[in-house]
């Protein structure tokens, strides 16, 4: 089935509405992924990313749109005609199989023949470098050479699409960092479009080309992780990736042009782009963005030491500006950096370039 949904896109979702009666879980989601691109659905609980997902894999119906896969109308087609492979939160391993009937198991339900069948598991498990374990049970297997099965057994199908269900977060952190790793570098191996469903930032921003950030069931930006954090759209994706310092204030233009935000104390800053009209909105900056500099230093403003936090390799300031705002600061530790202690005055700036406004 081809034509008016064909593009250029693997997979493609054209105003993807589901509603469970008068709740709107996801609500018309426009989104287009090219091949071999890796994609994270991100967002908080309940923001519509894994509802999304199920419409992708055939599992739950759309209440309204359509869903193309290279081109072709996939909406209304079964789990098993989508030609599809899901790794889904739990692995779904077979506790009485062995990690090759395991494998062996979806290649069956697809009819590949044991010839094919054989060279397919061989391939899938040396890609996961699980080849010495093929004889083994699940039970005898590591949280993360169990889920290098999972993904095994879908890679073994050639699927035209890889879904990822939250498939780290049973995992501890160490390990969950050393499996975003290991499937990023499969993915790009075997070169399949993937969609990855997390609720984690530090995974989207790590794994993916692009991330959607959803939000009551809608996208609030679609960009490269960078873009994501360095460039935020809303409050809402400014608050949610990493952390942001907001001031609340008005926006406006001076005649040469330049944006100048005032803050509801007083704070004037100079802004990367001046507004087209006066409007009052929120200004933030992320705490690794500010700096410490001399009382000299034009653009800057004074404050005192309230608290210090030590997150590992970096130490958070918690500053009351003389104006009466609350800033957080980090600053990564490094040899010769002296700690400053509480109480200590200080002097903060930072780049108009390095913040963002958000009218409303």
């Amino acid at each position: 089935m081809t034509g008016a949904g064909a593009s250029a896109a693997d997979l493609e979702l054209k105003g993807v509405t589901k509603a469970y009666g008068g709740v709107i879980a996801v609500d018309g989601i426009d989104l287009a992924i090219a091949s071999g691109k890796f994609i994270a659905l991100l967002g908080p609980s309940g923001c519509g990313k894994t509802t999304t997902l199920r419409m992708v894999a055939g599992f739950v119906a759309p209440s309204a749109g359509r869903i193309f896969l290279r081109g072709r109308d996939i909406t209304e087609l079964p789990p098993h005609r989508r030609d599809m492979g899901m790794v889904f939160q739990s692995y779904a391993l077979f506790p009485h199989m062995t990690v090759r009937r395991n494998i062996e198991f979806g290649l069956r339900s697809h009819g590949v023949g044991k010839h094919e069948m054989g060279k397919r598991v061989a391939a899938a498990l040396e890609l996961v470098g699980l080849g010495a374990h093929d004889r083994r049970y699940p039970r005898e297997l590591s949280g993360g050479q169990q889920q290098r099965v999972a993904v095994a057994r879908v890679l073994a199908l050639n699927p035209k699409l890889l879904l990822f269900d939250e498939p780290l977060s049973n995992l501890d952190a160490k390990l969950r960092v050393q499996m975003r790793q290991e499937i990023r570098k499969l993915q790009q191996a075997v070169g399949v479009t993937t969609l990855f469903v997390t609720h984690d930032q530090d995974e989207a921003l790590t794994m993916a080309d692009q991330v959607v950030v959803l939000n009551q069931g809608r996208v609030e930006q679609i960009g490269t992780p960078a873009e994501i954090y360095d460039r935020p759209r809303t409050r809402f994706v400014a608050d949610f990736i990493g952390s942001s310092n907001f001031l609340a204030g008005t926006a406006s233009a001076e005649p040469s042009g330049r944006g100048i935000f005032t803050s509801a104390s007083g704070l004037r800053l100079a802004l990367e782009d001046g507004p087209l009209r006066s409007a009052a909105g929120v200004l933030s900056v992320r705490p690794e963005k500010i700096e410490f500099v001399a009382s000299a230093a034009q653009d800057a403003f004074g404050g005192t030491i309230g608290s210090v936090t030590r997150l590992a390799s970096i130490l958070e300031y918690a500053v009351r500006l003389d104006a009466g705002d609350e800033m957080t600061v980090q600053e990564q530790r490094r040899p010769g950096l002296a700690e400053r202690v509480v109480g200590t005055r200080v002097v903060l700036r930072w780049r108009p370039e390095d913040t963002r406004f958000f009218a409303g």
